[in-house]
């Protein structure tokens, strides 16, 4: 191992980079090629070391960006869900999906209604809502949250 041979395989790969048809050749690749060109393993890494330097800092792998993981505020067993109509459970998980109401506005707005006799319609999910949010919030954002509950094609204009 000798510093002229190492400077030779480092114009040797800085050649193969300038000369590759691909934007990004690999290491595997370059070593390869170095390989069957008769320089030893040894050589060959201390020349990709020092054209492509290792930083120690910087964790290999893909940088994943992932959604927050929400846990849902709420959950109907299937034995209440089925007294609520479509309409009303929609508006529920609307509600959920766009994060309108805190953990106690959920907490209470759940309670009311499992404590309604009958049938759950849309007309009593807004009516519980109104209870809830009418006093708490200005009037801009009450309209904001039934148009989400009642899916208003305003909201995404």
């Amino acid at each position: 191992m000798k510093s002229s041979e190492v400077k030779k395989i480092e114009d040797t790969i800085r050649a193969i980079l300038r000369n590759s048809r691909s934007k990004q050749i690999s290491r595997a690749t370059i070593k390869r090629k170095l390989t069957k060109a008769g320089y030893s393993i040894s050589d060959i890494e201390k020349a990709l070391n020092k054209v492509f330097p290792v930083r120690k800092d910087v964790k290999k792998g893909v940088k994943l960006s992932l959604p927050e993981v929400r846990v849902p505020l709420f959950f109907i067993p299937e034995v209440e869900r089925v007294r609520y109509s479509r309409e009303a459970y929609s508006a529920l998980v609307r509600l959920h999906s766009y994060q309108m109401l805190d953990a106690e506005e959920w907490r209470i707005l759940l309670d009311k209604l499992t404590q309604a006799p009958g049938k759950i319609f849309l007309g009593k999910v807004l009516e519980v809502l109104e209870e809830i949010v009418l006093y708490r919030y200005p009037m801009e954002r009450v309209k904001v949250i039934f148009d989400v509950a009642l899916g208003s094609k305003a909201m995404y204009q």
